[in-house]
């Protein structure tokens, strides 16, 4: 089917789905409740540190995914099918990532655990960017599936412990909505970047971006624990 018969249905499941959730239709909430909902209140300087970290995992994540495999096959030479093992490491490592790094968040702690991936991560994307062959890039690759792996559900449990348990859905709804963003603006911005001066420099990018998740955990341990 053309796209021109799929979106339409695509968006109308989108507006029933949207109907679906508008509070009014939601059976009236109790008067304990509407007090706790009122009491609460957004803590943004949690809800912002959190959402730069989550902001520069989606990006890393999503860049890397969408333009893993043409950097493979336009820099390095590789055949079409060959540039489908950047996208395929990339979810491979993060799924191992994601059922390891519970244990690994009990070793070491969430804070100490986000920071090391931060920095697995920003070295995976650099080996990517410089990377003379195939072999290497895909390994890079891997590395960067491994650094972003934990880090979002690492930054939602610290955040989850740094405010109050009325302010918690708030604080988490907050910082996913703003830092969920970078899920759709990572392709475009490396797109660009890539259009100017090369999927190598994109890369480097990702590799800075990566790298700005430390100063947001930094901003995120200094608020008082809850």
């Amino acid at each position: 089917m053309p796209p021109e018969m799929v979106q339409p249905v695509l968006a109308l499941v989108l507006v029933g789905m949207a109907a679906a959730m508008i509070e009014a239709r939601r059976a009236p909430a109790s008067a304990e409740e509407t007090e706790a909902k009122a009491a609460a209140r957004t803590p943004w300087a949690a809800a912002l540190a959190a959402a730069a970290i989550l902001f520069a995992a989606f990006v890393a994540e999503n860049a890397t995914e969408t333009w893993s495999a043409l950097h493979i096959e336009r820099n390095l030479g590789g055949a079409p099918g060959e540039g489908a093992f950047g996208p395929a490491m990339l979810g491979l490592t993060m799924a191992a990532g994601r059922f390891g790094g519970q244990l690994l968040a009990a070793r070491l702690g969430e804070a100490r655990l986000v920071a090391l991936s931060a920095v697995l991560g920003c070295l995976g994307a650099l080996v990517t960017a410089v990377a003379p062959v195939q072999v290497l890039a895909v390994f890079g690759i891997g590395l960067i599936g491994m650094g972003v792996a934990v880090v979002v559900p690492s930054a939602n449990s610290l955040l989850g412990q740094r405010v109050a348990a009325s302010e918690r859905a708030l604080a988490i709804s907050r910082s996913w909505m703003i830092g969920f963003t970078g899920f759709f603006v990572g392709p475009v911005v490396m797109g660009a970047l890539a259009q100017a001066f090369g999927l190598r420099a994109a890369f480097v990018a990702v590799a800075l971006i990566l790298a700005a998740i430390l100063p947001g955990l930094w901003a995120l341990m200094r608020i008082r624990r809850a």
